[in-house]
């Protein structure tokens, strides 16, 4: 599922066939929720679709980036972070105001949000006690199916180049994280953890896919 110049593409891996949806102007990314159905932002609200492009409603808030769980949606707008419970049909301010954050990604069970902060790195809070912890320098998160874990990336560079690249797991129980790649050759970022949750997918600087063993024990 993704957004091209305006129009929602869903791509069915399976049967190899793209569907469209046309909107006038899209505002973000879409995502899914977990019935299926497709989130969308459109100008000054999100626009709720069947998972075959059908308008089921619309939810008045708009977003730039968001991802979902449970009945929950986090969301990125206007440099915070919010949180939509949709049985509740409610919205509220997570973090803002005193730097830019982005790109939250909740857990699949729906209790952290881990998000980014522009100059400081990745932060977890949980959202039964608004615990907030910093994770560490890096960006682009992916949570463990368990939600135990979180996989993210941190690439470093001299001003000119690019002179590392690697991964870091965060422990959720443990509250550490720990570095998972160290390779002199190979800048891995973007990693993504698999449905199962026993490898981690990642990209590399130059355009490949690798991917690695990961075990929870």
């Amino acid at each position: 599922l993704f957004n091209n110049a305006d129009t929602v593409v869903l791509y069915d891996v399976v049967k190899g066939s793209i569907s469209r949806f046309f909107a006038s102007r899209l505002f973000g990314y879409p995502v899914f929720l977990n019935d299926s159905s497709i989130l969308i932002p459109i100008q000054n609200k999100a626009m709720l679709l069947t998972g075959d492009f059908n308008v089921k409603g619309t939810y008045p808030f708009y977003y730039s980036y968001a991802s979902s769980a449970q009945n929950l949606v986090a969301f990125q707008r206007n440099d915070s972070i919010f949180l939509f419970d949709s049985h509740k049909n409610q919205v509220m301010l997570l973090k803002g105001g005193d730097g830019i954050y982005y790109m939250p990604e909740i857990s699949p069970d729906g209790r952290y949000i881990a998000y980014s902060k522009l100059g400081e790195g990745v932060y977890v809070l949980n959202l039964d006690t608004r615990e907030e912890i910093f994770v560490g320098r890096g960006g682009n998160i992916s949570w463990h199916p368990s939600s135990k874990f979180l996989v993210f990336s941190l690439l470093l560079d001299n001003g000119y180049e690019i002179t590392s690249g690697d991964l870091y797991v965060y422990d959720i129980e443990g509250k550490r994280a720990k570095k998972f790649t160290e390779t002199m050759d190979v800048y891995e970022h973007l990693p993504a953890f698999s449905r199962d949750g026993k490898e981690i997918y990642f990209s590399t600087i130059d355009g490949k896919i690798g991917v690695i063993p990961f075990e929870t024990k």
